[in-house]
């Protein structure tokens, strides 16, 4: 999907969540987000500036050019979210990660998840929000829809 394609997301995202750019309910005192799959790197600027006083980094296949107005907090950085490790991130480092419309791209959910909560701090927040529910991979990387149903209700995502 391209960058330009996701422009109509992150409103599509504000507008369903009735004005708000998250679900989760977050401290304002929140210092690290890490932003999965960014996009356009939209959301990643309103939750920068929303939470002013956090490091936002904002990761993509192929990271967008930087904008002018891209809010200073804001790094954007290339990284698989699909990756079995995540070298770039270190264990606990982030307050809140979220995730929309990357169903397609991850093929190992519980693998995923477990990278998730690993780089979450204590009392971390972790959102995935997609249009597809149960999450499915789009290879057929696993046998059976039961890998990822089993998965899903194991999930705690706070």
């Amino acid at each position: 999907m391209s960058h330009r394609s996701k422009d109509p997301q992150q409103g599509m995202w504000v507008l369903i969540f009735g004005r708000r750019l998250h679900t989760t309910p977050l401290s304002p005192n929140i210092t690290s987000i890490l932003d999965v799959g960014t996009g356009t790197c939209l959301s990643a600027d309103a939750i920068a500036h929303a939470f002013p006083i956090a490091e936002v980094i904002a990761t993509y296949l192929v990271p967008p050019s930087r904008q002018d107005d891209t809010a200073p907090s804001v790094h954007y950085i290339q990284h698989d979210a699909d990756d079995p490790e995540w070298a770039l991130f270190q264990v606990g480092q982030f307050d809140n990660i979220y995730v929309r419309m990357v169903t397609g791209g991850i093929h190992d959910w519980l693998g995923f998840r477990k990278n998730c909560f690993i780089h979450l701090k204590p009392g971390g927040a972790l959102e995935i929000i997609d249009m597809s529910y149960p999450l499915r991979a789009d290879e057929d990387a696993y046998d059976s829809e039961d890998y990822l149903s089993a998965s899903q209700s194991r999930t705690t995502y706070r």
